[in-house]
């Protein structure tokens, strides 16, 4: 795990390539804390079975979806965050679409604060998948572009 030296330095490198500065500025405002384990809450995600596939539920949007191992990941957190830290399910959003210099992606979940301005970005990755210098650049450029005030990274084994 890199020092706080070693990531603001990185970020200063990564940023001033790319010729724009995070929002949090320069002089590196982005604490970086140490990967951290969720205890995820007693329940679970609505879980069904049809026609040889399994579905998961999501409570943001309502709708049954095909379980991969990143939506059990995203579904995990979305609980996280409205059972254990009880923010409402209304002021949080699930894979909407941003524009990244021309190319269209989707974020995995955006916490809203009460004015509507995004307070958390949360990147999910498979359980297997490391959280890995390319995953920070992805979730970096989501950050830049949303401008949240907190961003989380998870594979839901390490956060």
């Amino acid at each position: 795990m890199r020092t706080l030296r070693e990531t603001n330095s990185w970020i200063r490198s990564y940023t001033t390539k790319r010729n724009q500065l995070p929002p949090w500025g320069i002089e590196g405002a982005f604490i970086p804390l140490p990967s951290m384990q969720v205890i995820y809450p007693e329940k679970k995600p609505s879980i069904k079975s049809e026609n040889g596939k399994e579905f998961i539920f999501c409570l943001i949007r309502k709708k049954w979806l095909v379980i991969t191992p990143e939506e059990w990941v995203r579904q995990n957190f979305i609980l996280y965050l409205t059972e254990t830290l009880q923010f409402q399910a209304s002021l949080i959003a699930v894979e909407k679409q941003l524009l990244l210099s021309e190319v269209k992606k989707r974020f995995d979940i955006v916490v809203y604060d009460n004015q509507a301005k995004p307070l958390i970005l949360v990147e999910c990755k498979e359980m297997n998948e490391p959280l890995s210098q390319s995953v920070l650049y992805q979730a970096l450029n989501y950050f830049k572009e949303i401008q949240s005030r907190f961003l989380v990274i998870t594979n839901g084994n390490h956060t």
